[in-house]
């Protein structure tokens, strides 16, 4: 057995995200699609981690049970993450019947792994084991293992992930889906998944050609899947991130405002911010936005915490932000102030438009001016 950082790291991750995916599962009653996708996500990740460090640690010799469990589920983990994405850019996504022929590929590959991997006697496990740790020991040729061209399945994966990355950018675009902190989270997972899997199969197809690569083969794969844990463990932390599958604050624990209703309520006022532009009105408030698109004002603050993830005056004043840079961008500023142009998007005062689009850009209105000038 070989107890070295890898190991422990891999070990301390594989707690963590079972942890994690049991706490997605019993702390939300009423999950979304995205919630359970993630749950799903988590185990695989925590399956295929347990599966690499028990191969780097050699801890699989005791258990060569696992041997042929490698790839169970590689074939599955793209759509997962591609519905995952379409699932939280769009939140009242549900599946049709269609959908299902995505999983075609991973139970044709479930299949053939179980009747000619999975399949083998404990003795043939077994003798596999030594056979390739003897030849990884002496910088031996691993004919058994090699590369072949039926490894161009491993392509499936990457295409799912460039889809679901050209999906992302595409849709991400427009805030009234997406706040910044999500847009940059969700891209940063999926673009490291991407990035790490890229690097592994690299690794795969050259330990084929150079038996020493194989020696750090295993464990940058069991490096990955801790890797990743880490960043979904992280980024579940941050508030803005997968806002969904987060805890609903108790202030709305007795409304009895269903998920249905809620992503009903979510599209309208969606399409009523960007059709009708109340945001521009100065002083807009709660009541009044309520009455001007006919949902009750404590249902209408419920949908916009939970689902936006931001109070009242955050979320008007996003959309403020938004139709200000939209004017900049369009010259307003060459004829008029920016003072002028604080007053034109509905804020009351020149401070206020600067702290807020501080607050959404990083930047203030004549650093974002100078940026687009560039």
């Amino acid at each position: 057995m070989t107890l070295d950082w890898i190991t422990i790291l891999g070990f301390f991750c594989i707690g963590q995200c079972l942890l994690l995916a049991l706490i997605y599962f019993f702390k939300e009653s009423k999950k979304l699609v995205s919630s359970y996708l993630l749950i799903a996500l988590l185990l695989i990740f925590s399956f295929d981690l347990i599966h690499d460090t028990f191969v780097h640690s050699r801890i699989i010799l005791q258990y060569p049970f696992f041997v042929g469990w490698a790839s169970l589920f590689t074939f599955i983990k793209g759509p997962i993450i591609f519905f995952l994405v379409k699932s939280n850019i769009k939140r009242d996504f549900k599946f049709h019947r269609i959908d299902f022929l995505h999983l075609v590929v991973f139970f044709f590959k479930l299949i053939e792994n179980i009747f000619t991997e999975i399949a083998h006697d404990r003795e043939w496990k077994i003798a596999f084991l030594e056979k390739y740790y003897y030849m990884l020991d002496f910088n031996t040729q691993l004919v058994d293992v090699a590369f072949s061209w039926n490894d161009l399945w491993l392509l499936h994966p990457i295409t799912y992930l460039v889809i679901s990355l050209l999906h992302l950018f595409k849709k991400g675009r427009d805030t009234s889906i997406f706040d910044k902190k999500g847009v940059f989270w969700i891209r940063f997972f999926v673009i490291g998944y991407f990035v790490l899997y890229m690097l592994n199969i690299g690794l795969y197809i050259f330990s084929s050609f150079y038996p020493d690569i194989n020696q750090i083969y295993w464990g940058f794969s069991s490096l990955q899947f801790s890797i990743l844990i880490i960043i979904i463990s992280y980024s579940s932390l941050n508030t803005q991130f997968y806002t969904s599958l987060l805890p609903k604050k108790t202030t709305y624990k007795s409304s009895n405002l269903t998920i249905e209703e809620s992503l009903k309520i979510l599209t309208k006022l969606d399409e009523f911010m960007i059709q009708s532009k109340p945001y521009l009105e100065k002083r807009l408030s709660l009541s009044q936005l309520s009455n001007l698109i006919d949902i009750n004002s404590h249902h209408l603050s419920q949908v916009i915490n939970e689902n936006k993830n931001l109070n009242f005056q955050d979320y008007i004043n996003q959309y403020r932000i938004e139709e200000a840079k939209n004017m900049i961008s369009t010259k307003f500023v060459e004829e008029y102030t920016l003072e002028s142009l604080s007053s034109e998007v509905g804020f009351n005062s020149s401070p206020s438009f600067y702290r807020a689009f501080k607050k959404f850009t990083s930047l203030t209105p004549a650093q974002y001016l100078k940026n687009i000038n560039l």
